[in-house]
């Protein structure tokens, strides 16, 4: 019931009241009356005695809890408190929309690392990592929700979401996030991409689940760095927008017919727009994971012809977003012709993917489920990764979760995997070249503590 009420909005109740209560329902549940100090609480909690108590004062007033005194002997009486039937009401009528999936994440970031980070850890970055969870899918990655509602379930202000998050990024909890865009020619508005670190030591007992495959390359400026938005961008600036210019080096790419060609103004005018590229690359890299995901086995032996609801889902986004975003004008036949060309890219980065992944030859793993992370820091310009792409997945056959593999090319060119047993034994410099980790500037006081 913990995990319900962490996703309920309780208008006017501050984070660590809610934290508090979080905690009290975790250890104690919803039944019958416990009693407790103040002291043990703080313990339980790692808040300090005052923070405790005026969250008690606040969720006595607020109507969440019932305190009656208890008096055993001499002293001051001792207090009971119990879940009043507002909160048993709340909580019954959500209870059948929690998703678990992350559940044992969950308590162990409220429980274990009250001893184990309570050094880097306060009760609201719990709370907010707590949060993020109930809405993190198995690689940690947190769409769909906005700094609004994230403010409104865990009564945290904007500002100190920002200051929550940048500290969670400092402390490699999060690897980074692809922040939302309230206006956009081709996203409309959009919600902040969040991609949490389960290899971390705070998600330790609920365990990461997956393994790293970062695939590399020795070279520079040729296709096998370059993004599919980076392509799109530098295809339709030689012409000024007037079309996609096919050059070998997008070969793989972009889809090669002249019917996109309308399009080509359109990607001309986004050029400016870094924050909207990013944005537009990540749901590229999201429906492309999702189609390796689906259809690893069969794109593998040359049999996937098409994927009927993943084209379905692009035109029921973009179809939103475009309306938002006026960006095609109200044009329905430019609209239909952009969600092919979308749906177009999404198979080729999934092919191009898949391709990487087979040349790791000494990659010991067969693909169940897979995860394309960004390229937090892009290099010299959005268009190109600075090494490549770092990969989540999820293997077939057993495997241990955390082992870590960097692909590269030996001196006779060809490919080979070096393996790593976790993130800890990556050189910190290439868990930023490789996309594992966003490079943020970090005040001393949130500098990482290995």
């Amino acid at each position: 019931m913990h995990c319900v009420l962490l996703g309920l909005e309780l208008a006017g109740l501050t984070p660590e009241a809610k934290f508090v209560l979080v905690r009290l329902l975790q250890l104690y549940g919803l039944g019958g009356a416990i009693t407790i100090g103040v002291k043990e609480l703080a313990k339980v909690t790692g808040a300090t005695d005052h923070v405790v108590s005026s969250a008690l004062s606040e969720l006595i007033k607020e109507d969440l809890l019932i305190c009656t005194p208890i008096v055993i002997g001499r002293g001051r009486p001792r207090s009971e408190y119990q879940a009043s039937s507002k909160l048993a009401k709340l909580l019954t009528n959500r209870e059948a929309a929690f998703n678990e999936i992350n559940r044992s994440k969950i308590d162990y970031v409220l429980h274990a690392a009250t001893e184990k980070c309570k050094s880097s850890l306060s009760i609201c970055n719990r709370l907010l990592l707590s949060t993020l969870l109930l809405y993190a899918d198995q690689f940690g990655v947190v769409r769909g929700i906005g700094v609004s509602q994230v403010s409104r379930v865990t009564g945290l202000n904007r500002e100190r979401i920002k200051t929550q998050v940048h500290k969670l990024i400092a402390l490699r909890i999060m690897r980074g996030v692809i922040p939302g865009r309230t206006t956009s020619t081709l996203l409309g508005v959009s919600t902040s991409v969040y991609f949490l670190n389960f290899h971390h030591d705070v998600f330790q007992e609920g365990g990461s689940g997956v393994v790293v495959l970062t695939v590399t390359s020795n070279t520079h400026g040729d296709s096998g760095e370059m993004s599919e938005l980076g392509a799109i961008i530098d295809a339709v600036k030689f012409s000024k927008g007037l079309k996609f210019e096919m050059h070998k080096r997008f070969s793989g790419l972009l889809p090669e017919n002249d019917k996109f060609n309308g399009l080509a103004e359109v990607f001309f005018r986004l050029a400016k727009d870094q924050g909207s590229l990013r944005g537009l690359q990540v749901k590229l890299e999201e429906y492309a994971s999702e189609l390796l995901s689906k259809n690893w086995t069969a794109l593998e032996l040359g049999l996937f012809r098409s994927d009927s609801k993943l084209l379905v889902r692009i035109k029921e986004y973009f179809g939103r977003a475009v309306k938002l975003g006026r960006g095609l004008g109200g044009d329905g036949e430019r609209e239909a012709l952009f969600f092919e060309f979308m749906y177009e890219v999404v198979v080729l980065m999934a092919h191009r993917v898949q391709s990487m992944v087979r040349k790791a030859n000494d990659f010991p793993y067969e693909i169940s489920c897979i995860q394309i992370l960004p390229s937090f820091s892009p290099g010299g310009y959005f268009g190109s990764f600075s090494v490549g792409r770092s990969l989540l997945i999820v293997p077939r056959n057993e495997f241990r979760a955390g082992e870590c593999y960097v692909m590269s090319k030996n001196s006779k060119g060809d490919p080979v995997c070096k393996k790593f047993s976790s993130e800890r034994d990556i050189p910190e410099t290439d868990l930023y070249r490789f996309g594992l980790l966003l490079q943020v500037h970090t005040p001393k006081r949130y500098q990482y503590r290995s």
